[in-house]
Formats: C-alpha cells, structure tokens, sequence
C-alpha cells in the first residue's frame, strides 16, 4: 500500500509496553525502501528514540519544555543535549543495559 504512495520518508511511533515492541519495531529498519523514523513512545520506549538514530534516522524528535510535552516520553533538548553525545552515535557505538 506505502510503495504506490513512493513517500519519502516513514514515520512510526508506536506506544511502547515492553522493551521487546520497539525492538521488533527496529526489525523495520532492515527492510528496503524510503528512509524510517521509528520510535516506541513512553518511558519503556525511550532508549528507542534514541537509537532510531543510530538505525539510520535522520533526526529524532524532542522538546522545549518539559512543561509543554507533546509525546509520551519525549526528552527534552536540554537533557538530550547534557546527557547524551548523539553527534557521535555511529552504528559502531556500543549499548549497554537490561531488559
């Protein structure tokens, strides 16, 4: 159905339960076609918001003020950019954790 349409670019951001969702949402990521920005929302979904960058996404989204939040889950610009060194996120940068 997508490919008639010839978009783009794909965007699906999905609440996230479990980490296990967005990791199979990632599998989408290894299929061909346009560019992707995948991402689970909530507080399980969050490392994925991150890493849809190293998966090939060509931004993330964030916001202003935690006041002002328009996602569940969203981080915002200020802890994105204290916390976290995305400009050198490569698909060779190693992560870390538990599920």
């Amino acid at each position: 159905m997508f490919r008639d349409l010839n978009p783009d670019m794909i965007k699906i951001a999905c609440k996230s339960n479990t980490f296990q969702d967005w990791l199979n949402l990632f599998k989408l990521y290894k299929l061909n076609g346009p560019k992707k920005i995948l991402f689970g929302m909530g507080t399980k979904g969050f490392p994925s918001r991150l890493l849809s960058l190293q998966e090939g996404a060509p931004w993330m989204y964030a916001t202003h003020s935690l006041n002002q939040p328009n996602a569940p889950g969203i981080p915002t610009l200020n802890k994105i950019n204290r916390l976290y060194s995305l400009k050198t996120l490569s698909e060779k940068t190693k992560i870390y954790g538990d599920r």
